[in-house]
């Protein structure tokens, strides 16, 4: 919400439509997009690349 000009855009669509069209962009253009799910304790992976532990 720092950037003035898209604060009122995103704060008026919501972050659940925001999602949706970052999804869509992101089929288009051939990337993907992954989300966390709220409970994933992403802070507390391993940094060392393939652990897998927490």
């Amino acid at each position: 919400m720092q950037n003035h000009h898209l604060a009122r855009t995103i704060a008026d669509q919501g972050f659940g439509q925001l999602f949706t069209m970052l999804k869509y962009q992101a089929g288009r253009y051939g990337t993907s997009l992954v989300s966390a799910d709220r409970w994933f304790p992403r802070s507390k992976l391993c940094s060392t690349p393939g652990c897998g532990y927490f």
